[in-house]
């Protein structure tokens, strides 16, 4: 069977992509009738090295349209697959999304995305440390930017790896977004392998005090990464005598994924609110930032540290509150797929929810402001892997 995919899906245009062990021409299809009754077009392309996919580029598209899509292989074997366009100009359809990252290849097929397809989404994003998206346009209520790295506050150690350890560049993202009074501004992160949610914050100069913001992030997955961020956290903190043996022994004795979930929040709230950082979460915030973002917490916490799983988001189109869904399972280790069936069995669970009302201000020079963004963004990120480089060679001298 071979392999599908679409994306970079917008009001008129999406590619098709597809993998296949056999070689020779693949043919994509395409219609807005699930049975392909009637097919709007034909695409051949070929496959010449199993290991290098192919992929095609549909154009004239209807906006806010259901296609369906069929890829065909030389051994005559066919993948179906779905796509949505984005909604015309100026529309409120409403969206639905959802995102994760970090996708161990050894703890496939990955339970934890088990309920992503029967969920109705409009697109899925697998968020995986490579991915810069946003969608400046003038008008959009909700404008979600998605790094490589979290941008929220959680401690100096290991900064460098996330924006916190480039103070200067994220100030001047983050003022930005102050100053030009862009709201409804959501980033959305993984790379640490939890589920933490928190407002943000920036300061002016070093030890300054904290600006608030009506932004938030919301960092999601892992899919599947062994150890996931609570118990990876604990053994760091245990290594550099932040927590001693006794504090070490009492986490791994809580009877509950919730109980040392509030073990790991009050731990990382000790070691930011110590900067004068904002807490955890979108609730007990510091005084500076309390009614800025209207949000109401409807099940579970903000920090979710033990889980493997996803993060929807989903829009509505009248209200345009925004709800962020993250649903979890049991996170499990590569030797247990075979041994525990229960592993490949388990069905999402929703573990956290909450939802937030937009401000609808109206807003100016949009798209300006979220491109400059972008492009600071990538800045921060191409420091991060000038940074990772140089400690890779040098612990190699």
């Amino acid at each position: 069977m071979p392999n599908i995919a679409s994306g970079d899906t917008n009001q008129d245009s999406t590619v098709l992509w597809t993998q296949s062990n056999h070689l020779g021409i693949v043919t994509f299809e395409y219609s807005t009738d699930s049975n392909f009754a009637t097919i709007h077009g034909s695409i051949n392309q070929t496959i010449i090295d199993p290991n290098i996919p192919v992929k095609v580029s549909l154009n004239g598209l209807k906006p806010g349209t259901q296609y369906y899509y069929r890829v065909t292989d030389s051994n005559n074997e066919t993948s179906r697959g779905t796509f949505k366009t984005a909604a015309k100009t100026g529309r409120k359809n409403g969206l639905k999304f959802g995102v994760s990252g970090d996708w161990r290849g050894e703890l496939s097929p990955y339970p934890a995305i088990a309920n992503a397809d029967e969920s109705n989404l409009d697109f899925f994003v697998l968020h995986g440390d490579t991915i810069y998206a946003d969608y400046p346009y003038n008008g959009v209520t909700w404008k979600f930017i998605l790094v490589p790295e979290p941008i929220q506050n959680l401690g100096v150690l290991l900064a460098s790896d996330r924006f916190e350890g480039y103070a200067a560049e994220r100030t001047e993202i983050l003022k930005f977004i102050d100053d030009n009074n862009i709201n409804n501004v959501v980033f959305i992160a993984a790379d640490v392998h939890g589920n933490l949610v928190n407002n943000l914050t920036y300061q002016l100069v070093p030890d300054g005090e904290q600006i608030a913001t009506n932004a938030f992030e919301i960092t999601t997955g892992p899919v599947a990464f062994d150890a996931p961020f609570g118990p990876s956290v604990v053994e760091l903190a245990s290594s550099l005598g932040l927590l001693n043996s006794q504090e070490v022994d009492f986490y791994h004795a809580l009877p509950t994924q919730k109980a040392k979930d509030a073990f790991i929040r009050k731990l990382g709230d000790q070691q930011i609110t110590a900067f004068g950082y904002d807490p955890l979460g979108l609730n007990n915030n510091l005084a500076p930032a309390n009614g800025l973002i209207k949000a109401k917490l409807l099940k579970g916490e903000y920090v979710n540290t033990h889980t493997f799983g996803w993060t929807e988001f989903q829009i509505d189109k009248n209200t345009q509150k925004l709800t962020v869904t993250t649903y979890g399972i049991e996170p499990y280790k590569a030797n247990q797929i075979v041994a525990n069936s229960f592993i490949l069995s388990q069905n999402p669970v929703i573990i956290n929810q909450f939802e937030v009302t937009p401000h609808q201000k109206t807003e100016l020079s949009i798209s300006l402001g979220l491109l400059f963004i972008f492009a600071i963004c990538s800045l921060g990120f191409l420091a991060s892997i000038i940074v990772k480089n140089f400690s890779k060679k040098s612990s190699q001298t």
